[in-house]
């Protein structure tokens, strides 16, 4: 990443209801860097995201990550109920090893 280029921040209402996921996100431009953090936002109002450690969860770092981030948020729930309908052995094994998971213990 470099100044100018831009990622996506969520915007403060993020936790209302009646709007996409996507929406939730705003593109923001980086205005900014020091030798640890890359900056955004205005002058008077600065956010750092540091270039090593954690991820900062606030941001998205490219159009993959937004489309990863709509995709699971938009099917995961349904994706859980459709798994629990599945009545095949077969399709539920073939799950289980994609996933990783073990059986338990009995």
């Amino acid at each position: 990443m470099k100044v100018g280029d831009k990622i996506w921040q969520i915007k403060g209402e993020f936790y209302s209801q009646g709007k996409s996921r996507r929406e939730k996100w705003q593109q923001v431009e980086i205005v900014g860097e020091t030798t640890r953090s890359w900056l955004v936002g205005l002058e008077w109002n600065r956010i750092k995201i540091a270039k090593k450690g954690p991820r900062d969860y606030r941001f998205l770092f490219s159009q993959k990550e937004l489309d990863d981030d709509v995709w699971f948020h938009d099917n995961r729930y349904y994706l859980e109920r459709h798994i629990a309908g599945v009545q095949d052995i077969g399709i539920l094994r073939q799950v289980a090893a994609l996933v990783g998971y073990k059986d338990r213990p009995k």
